[in-house]
């Protein structure tokens, strides 16, 4: 009986000791991504690029001129925002962004291709570009070179997805103005439209001077292999997983910009001897610029260009999304705008942005509007037919 015990003693140790020892060896799935994901953001050093985010915000605030504030203003919504963004909530929504859209493989991929001789090489590139001040121009640098650096930025760089984070900081810029001064009496879409008439071909022109001062030196080859590889379905899925990650961060670290926005106003308000109630509490959902798998923005002149004069073509982007936004700028642009008739577009709502030089033509209703350089067009789908807002 000693020894039947004895034995099952050791049969149950052995048991445990095999579990622990299998436990050790097999490293769950979930653990093996998060340290890929975590590995992927050391190497392409994210944690600064979180930094073009409150940049987008500061040269909204900068850059606006529909609402008239003093430099102090200015100054106090600048450092504003510094003290209250929150990198770390950025690089959470990034990381479960990822997460939700790659798998342990894809991002295999990713990360042999950064770590390649090659990838660091462009990685040390990118975080020359980010540095860099902008001012430099250099007119030895050939039209070939040129195209190349502009391809690979509209790849990744100056997207649709930068011209939708710009019109959100831009939004945000003015909901921050509301909560400093309640009476603005300027329309949402009034501001948005101005100041991203604005801010908009800057940042795109700083974007392309720091590209080419930065990527001059690669051979062309580099570029070329680089513009390849990221049009990989691996990489493709990476750049809308950080790109969506980046804008649901850039949502949730602006609630806590705009509370502390409101704790000053009530504040300065209360000392001037107005009774104020606490700070409402701003949830993200609040914010209607550019929820995502809501709208788009159609920027880029291949796209531009694909709805010329054809509603169909439009008519997909309205199956996908709530609200669609066409923008146009020199050398992005195209002449006729069919606006799709369907019911079961019902609800849904178009937005036009022109600061190209030539107009464009908007088709609806059996009839045409002209929309000129400077002005902007907005209308939602009701009962069947556009309804000009």
């Amino acid at each position: 009986m000693l020894y039947l015990k004895e034995v099952i003693l050791r049969s149950m140790s052995l048991a445990v000791i095999c579990l622990i020892v299998g436990g050790c060896v097999t490293v769950p799935e979930e653990y093996k991504e998060t340290q890929l994901i975590d590995r992927f953001i050391e190497v392409s050093n994210l944690y600064n690029q979180t930094d073009e985010i409150p940049k987008m915000i500061r040269l909204s605030i900068d850059r606006q001129k529909v609402i008239k504030l003093k430099g102090a203003q200015k100054e106090f919504l600048a450092r504003s925002v510094e003290l209250n963004f929150d990198a770390e909530i950025v690089l959470k929504e990034v990381k479960s962004s990822i997460r939700q859209s790659m798998d342990s493989e894809e991002l295999k991929v990713i990360l042999s291709w950064y770590e390649s001789e090659i990838g660091t090489r462009m990685l040390i590139a990118e975080e020359n570009l980010r540095q860099s001040s902008g001012k430099f121009i250099d007119n030895r640098v050939d039209r070939k070179r040129t195209q190349r650096i502009k391809e690979l930025l509209d790849t990744k760089y100056a997207s649709e997805d930068v011209v939708r984070r710009l019109h959100l900081a831009t939004g945000v810029v003015f909901e921050a103005l509301v909560i400093m001064n309640p009476q603005i009496s300027h329309q949402k879409d009034d501001f948005l439209y101005e100041t991203e008439g604005a801010v908009v071909p800057v940042f795109q022109r700083k974007l392309l001077n720091n590209a080419l001062h930065t990527f001059l030196p690669l051979d062309l080859k580099d570029l070329d292999r680089y513009n390849e590889f990221l049009k990989t379905p691996e990489a493709v899925k990476m750049l809308t997983a950080l790109n969506n990650g980046f804008e649901r961060g850039m949502k949730k670290s602006t609630v806590a910009w705009h509370k502390y926005l409101q704790q000053q106003a009530i504040a300065g308000r209360g000392s001037a001897g107005v009774k104020q109630s606490g700070p409402k509490v701003v949830a993200a959902t609040e914010y209607p610029f550019f929820s995502l798998g809501k709208s788009i923005t159609i920027s880029r002149q291949i796209d531009l260009r694909a709805l010329e004069s054809n509603a169909a073509e439009l008519a997909a982007y309205f199956e996908k999304y709530v609200e669609v936004h066409l923008y146009t700028r020199y050398g992005q642009w195209t002449r006729n705008i069919a606006l799709p008739e369907n019911p079961l577009f019902e609800g849904r709502s178009f937005r036009l942005t022109v600061q190209s030089t030539w107009p464009v033509n908007i088709h609806y209703n059996g009839s045409a509007g002209v929309i000129d350089n400077g002005s902007h067009f907005h209308a939602k789908y009701v009962d069947g037919r556009w309804v000009q807002l």
